[in-house]
């Protein structure tokens, strides 16, 4: 999978979500649904609201996204629910929100990330390997210009990173990015990678 670590506020994820329907891209949330049908996100409005209850999306756009999700359905919690089946039809780019919170009188940072499947099955089962069609993927690297605007990148041991402008606000008052606490502000503020702002 091509995919990035991502350190995010919730300002940089809305930023994030701005740009991304500004490509006519929409969004859909990961949950447990009561039925097969998924929710379909087209608005900063709608993300804010759906974000409280999942930090997985999936995005997708009209250009490539050629197949409705596969729905697998469960028991949980004694009621029957349905949830989307990742790598069934699409195809799309995933998102995994971040977010900061308190624990124990801290600030911490958690990793989001951002990427995409090589290939895809375009039928349920058995299902055909399909490669991720072009526009996807050139959409996943508009994405990634648009973090290179708007991060600074590191790499701290083997994990490498991007630290988005507003959590970059975050840990330089304190905020610890979690999986790097062990690590000196300085440090996780001296990027190997220096890019403008947009």
């Amino acid at each position: 999978m091509a995919e990035i670590t991502l350190y995010m506020t919730e300002r940089d994820e809305i930023q994030f979500v701005r740009f991304a329907l500004e490509q006519g891209c929409w969004l859909i949330p990961d949950l447990y649904y009561p039925s097969s049908r998924y929710e379909c996100i087209s608005s900063e409005r709608q993300f804010k609201e759906f974000r409280q209850r999942t930090r997985l999306f999936f995005i997708a756009r009209d250009d490539f996204f050629k197949f409705p999700f596969v729905m697998r359905r469960i028991r949980k919690n004694g009621a029957e629910v349905y949830f989307i089946m990742q790598r069934s039809r699409g195809p799309c780019i995933d998102f995994l929100g971040g977010g900061a919170f308190l624990k124990n009188g801290g600030k911490f940072i958690r990793p989001g990330m951002i990427g995409y499947y090589p290939t895809y099955w375009d039928i349920p089962e058995p299902g055909r390997d399909m490669k991720a069609p072009a526009e996807l993927v050139s959409l996943y690297k508009k994405f990634m210009k648009f973090i290179k605007a708007n991060a600074i990148h590191g790499k701290l041991g083997k994990t490498s990173f991007w630290l988005m402008r507003d959590a970059q606000e975050e840990v330089k008052n304190g905020a610890k990015p979690v999986g790097l606490e062990e690590w000196p502000t300085e440090e996780i503020l001296a990027s190997k990678t220096h890019v403008r702002s947009l």
